[in-house]
């Protein structure tokens, strides 16, 4: 039988600001009755894990090898396999949850890669268009939808970001070459819901917001070290920012909270570990925030962590289906957990 543990989480104010210290990975305030609904072989680390947002399919990439496995979220079959001529990556579904979008990075000449953008039918598992972004020095690192699914967002690793109109994908165009000034690679791009905003985040110290419409930045923040996700809430009220402050050796982890359109910080969540995935409930009540040892899930609104879930092994790859509210942890050793969270939210 699991241990509870009561914990007291620690709140202090900076002005407005709240200060949360969330506890150690492991320990829980409730149960929330998790439960593990399945367990997935892939043979290798696991790269990167997506579900459709209907929750119907369920995606993930390995570290090797130019597989691109698709099961179904309801009985955790294998479907099909869809093939690459070398590692896919960065796996994302589109809003209507019929295409799939996958890069190749092809090593080319002279440290060179010749990136491509592919796009699937998730349905018949047939390649739709392949985008060739020619040779370039940094392949795609990061992608997001808009919320009307015509438009994307490409983060590079050479930190540029393009705007690509994806509405017709026989005619994908790039319609903005550079959104914002970055010099270190680009970690995570979010549309705000309404799609005004564009959230970037890049590896050292940057953070932005760029209005989509005018290309114009709006919010640049520089006070973390390092940024790895950036996520707006559900209703867009707020932006959710993971990182890190510090310096040297002394690293605090932080997940903080930025208020949209005046851009006032209102949560600083302080952690103990790295982010490798931030998901929202269906209503932005509760947050997932899944590191590198396990994930807890935070009531946004009381600021306490309802549930703390440590992993045996590191974890290299997270997914959240909001739909069934079914969480996906993979490892470095080739597992998919499966998990339910069934009072996620209120």
């Amino acid at each position: 039988m699991t241990k509870i543990l009561l914990l007291l989480t620690i709140l202090f104010f900076l002005g407005d600001v709240g200060i949360v210290l969330l506890p150690d990975i492991g320990d829980s305030v409730d149960d929330l009755g998790v439960k593990k609904l399945a367990k997935l072989q892939f043979g290798d680390f696991v790269m990167e894990s997506e579900f459709s947002p209907d929750g119907r399919y369920f995606v993930s990439n390995k570290g090797r090898g130019g597989e691109l496995r698709v099961w179904t979220a309801k009985t955790w079959d294998v479907v099909r396999n869809l093939d690459h001529p070398d590692t896919p990556r960065i796996p994302l579904f589109a809003p209507d949850s019929q295409t799939l979008v996958t890069t190749v990075p092809l090593p080319a000449k002279g440290g060179m890669y010749n990136d491509q953008v592919w796009f699937w039918n998730i349905e018949s598992g047939k390649r739709l268009s392949v985008f060739e972004r020619g040779n370039v020095k940094a392949p795609v690192n990061t992608m997001t939808f808009s919320p009307d699914g015509k438009m994307m967002a490409w983060g590079m690793g050479d930190g540029n970001v393009q705007l690509v109109d994806v509405g017709d994908l026989n005619k994908v165009r790039v319609v903005k070459d550079r959104m914002g000034a970055f010099f270190d690679s680009i970690r995570s791009v979010s549309f705000s819901p309404d799609g005004r905003y564009l959230a970037i985040a890049s590896i050292s110290w940057t953070l932005s917001v760029i209005e989509v419409e005018t290309g114009k930045e709006v919010f640049r923040n520089k006070e973390m070290v390092h940024t790895y996700q950036v996520k707006f809430t559900p209703d867009g009220t707020k932006l959710a920012v993971a990182g890190k402050l510090g310096k040297g050796d002394s690293w605090t982890y932080t997940i903080r909270f930025f208020k949209t359109g005046t851009w006032e910080m209102t949560d600083d969540l302080r952690k103990r570990d790295g982010d490798q995935g931030l998901f929202f409930s269906s209503k932005g009540d509760a947050l997932i925030a899944v590191s590198e040892s396990g994930f807890e899930i935070v009531d946004l609104a009381r600021k306490k962590v309802l549930k703390s879930f440590k992993n045996n092994e590191w974890i290299s790859a997270a997914a959240y289906s909001a739909v069934d509210k079914s969480i996906a942890i993979g490892d470095m050793k080739g597992n998919i957990d499966i998990y339910s969270a069934p009072k996620i939210g209120h």
